[in-house]
Parts: C-alpha cells; structure tokens; sequence
C-alpha cells in the first residue's frame, strides 16, 4: 500500500468534513458499514477483527462498540496516521507494519475505501494479504464508492487526499476477490441517499442468484427485520441512488 497520507494526518477529519460539504455526517458513513457488518455476522462469534488500511482509526470506536469482546487490530502504512489512530482508539492494536498482523486469525477484515488508493497492479497483492489473514470461517468486507453515482463523484473529485485516486467499478473488485482465492457472499450497492425523509432506513441492491432486489432494513423498527422487494423499473434509479458497493468474501473452503 502507498504511504500517501502522511500529510494529512493532522487534518483528515476537517478535510473529509469540507468535502462533503454543509451538513454532512461524517460519522454516518463510518457507523453504517460497522452497522451493515454487525447485520452480516449476526449470530458468529468474532473473536478478531482487523480495519486494514485504517488511516488515522474513524472506524475503530466504532467497531470497538459493535464487537465489544473482540480483539481489535488495525493496519495503514501511514506511520503518522499509525499515532493519531492509536490515540483515537486505545484498546485496537495498531501497526504501520505488515509483519506484526497475524495470518490466518482474523474473523473479520474490513477494508472501507481503500483500495481505489492502491495502484492498479498492486491491487491483486493487497486483496492477497487480507485473504491470508482470514480465519478459516472468516469473511473479508471490501466497501468501495460506487462510481455511478453523480453525488459521490462530486465528493471524490473535490476530496484532497482521493487526489490521483481511481474509482473501482464492481467488476474489478470481483475480479480482485477470485483472484485472491475468495468467494463472495454478497456483492451489493448499497447506502441510499433517502428519497422519503420520513424513513430511517438502510438499503443495498443486491443479485440473489436469480434476480437483482432491493434489501432495505428499517432501523426503527428495532426486530432488525429485514424487507425485501423486486426492483421491477428502478433498476437503474436504484444504481445512481446507491452511494457504496459493498463485496463480502471468504475462503472457498469456508462455509
């Protein structure tokens, strides 16, 4: 991975918030995925998990809440933002050092907005390495701007750190996963911009095999149940509104 965010250590937090621009959460991104993950692992015990590429840690309190028992390490090559991450979330483990990451121990590997930082031809290795570091009933989660949607594209475009950055369309991400020795369990877009503010909710368009549907859990109503209906005209709709694509993967052998 490219030790690129050095400089921006110190000023990440304001830069992400400027970029998004007036009234913008920067926190809702962050506690959707750890929410979204919380969803898929339901019912598994997750004794560690890794943030790889885990900048200066906004995921880590988070994740740290979500799987109180759990080991917490996170990784980035950023030696700088190494020390503002470790201050943010005392209990993780965090390393600019790929040596000290144990293989094969991980049960879950988050890997949010990462790789459109990597080089194009360093992508393979780098989806290797958290494949190597899967538990044997692991899963990898891979979130990762959806370049079809307009609204997204105007963020990464005016973000200083996303700089000489390159979205990464569905196809390459599934290709970097069986490439990697990984199969999906889930390849969906997903967090909605709402069109109907009355609703607290979260959506992922998703393919079942059969056809593509819209998942949408409704977080109000507290039984975490989870409604699902056919996109039937908004398909494309549905693809411009999604602001990340999210891919689950494990081991072949995992079941």
């Amino acid at each position: 991975m490219p030790v690129e965010f050095d400089p921006y250590a110190d000023t990440y937090d304001r830069m992400l918030a400027e970029s998004l621009g007036a009234g913008g959460d920067v926190d809702r991104f962050a506690v959707y995925k750890i929410d979204e993950i919380a969803y898929r692992l339901r019912g598994r015990p997750i004794r560690r998990v890794l943030d790889f590429g885990c900048g200066v840690g906004r995921s880590l309190p988070f994740i740290a809440t979500t799987f109180p028992t759990a080991e917490l390490w996170g990784f980035d090559p950023s030696v700088d933002c190494v020390e503002v991450a470790r201050k943010r979330e005392s209990s993780a483990l965090v390393t600019a050092d790929w040596n000290d990451i144990p293989a094969g121990q991980f049960d879950c590997v988050v890997a949010a907005n990462v790789f459109h930082h990597i080089t194009a031809e360093a992508r393979e290795r780098e989806m290797r390495r958290c494949a190597d570091t899967l538990s044997s009933a692991g899963s990898l989660f891979v979130f990762e701007h959806n370049p079809l949607n307009p609204i997204t594209r105007h963020v990464f475009e005016r973000c200083p750190f996303d700089r000489g950055a390159t979205m990464i369309r569905r196809r390459e991400i599934l290709r970097l996963s069986a490439a990697a020795g990984l199969g999906v369990r889930l390849a969906a877009f997903t967090l909605f911009i709402r069109s109907e503010a009355s609703s607290s909710h979260r959506s992922s368009v998703a393919w079942d095999g059969s056809r593509w549907a819209l998942n949408t859990m409704f977080s109000s109503s507290g039984d975490g149940a989870l409604v699902t209906r056919p996109l039937v005209g908004a398909f494309d709709a549905g693809f411009l509104r999604a602001v990340v694509f999210l891919l689950m993967a494990e081991g072949v052998g995992a079941s």
